[in-house]
């Protein structure tokens, strides 16, 4: 009897936060991250100040609680394709198999309010961290070429992937997932074997 009562709890904690966070999200569409106070959230939300500290201490805990759990679900999205596989050729993945882009586009209300977000202190680099950590401890990044650190092949890798991600978004999801997979498989698998630089000189600007 206790456990079902346990589980009922836990499923009333479960939808009111999830409220709170929905109420929060919707605010963030009208206003900027410093203008939303708790009595707006609890007000959208509606519930009263009490519920709403029953679950967090303060906003910035709430959007906390809100980029950790997107970070989370980005992390099975990029390791979609490596499940149940010990080692990954790249070149042996098909470029739908890249799932990264179509999730992005499944959270669409959190990754829409994205330039609202990166307002806040650290956002973008607790994704970066993230993803970081992720390739150093979960993914062993292998290269044919020698004498290659390992941090800085991470480095490279992961901002490499950060950069069409969020270059991506910040456009407003201009290129359809599907492109956008084909061309990160395309980076990933072709690496350039030769690198030319071309100087222009046009002289001094009128």
């Amino acid at each position: 009897m206790t456990r079902k009562i346990n589980n009922k709890d836990d499923r009333r904690v479960k939808r009111t936060k999830k409220s709170i966070r929905e109420a929060f999200l919707s605010l963030l569409e009208q206003k900027d991250y410093d203008q939303i106070t708790v009595t707006d959230i609890i007000e959208k939300a509606d519930y009263n100040r009490a519920t709403f500290y029953r679950h967090y201490h303060d906003k910035a805990e709430l959007v906390d609680e809100i980029v950790e759990q997107q970070i989370e679900l980005l992390i099975e999205a990029i390791l979609q394709p490596l499940k149940n596989k010990k080692t990954v050729n790249i070149q042996s993945l098909k470029p739908e198999e890249i799932t990264l882009f179509n999730h992005v586009m499944e959270e669409i209300e959190f990754y829409k309010l994205w330039h609202k977000f990166k307002t806040i202190p650290n956002f973008t680099n607790k994704f970066i961290d993230a993803l970081k950590h992720l390739h150093s401890n979960n993914i062993e990044l292998m290269t044919s070429v020698e004498n290659i650190d390992k941090n800085v092949y991470t480095e490279f890798y992961v901002y490499g992937i950060v950069g069409i991600l969020f270059t991506w978004i910040e456009n407003d999801f201009r290129e359809p997932p599907s492109f956008m997979a084909e061309q990160l498989w395309n980076v990933l698998s072709s690496p350039p074997k030769q690198l030319c630089i071309s100087i222009h000189d046009d002289g001094p600007q009128q």
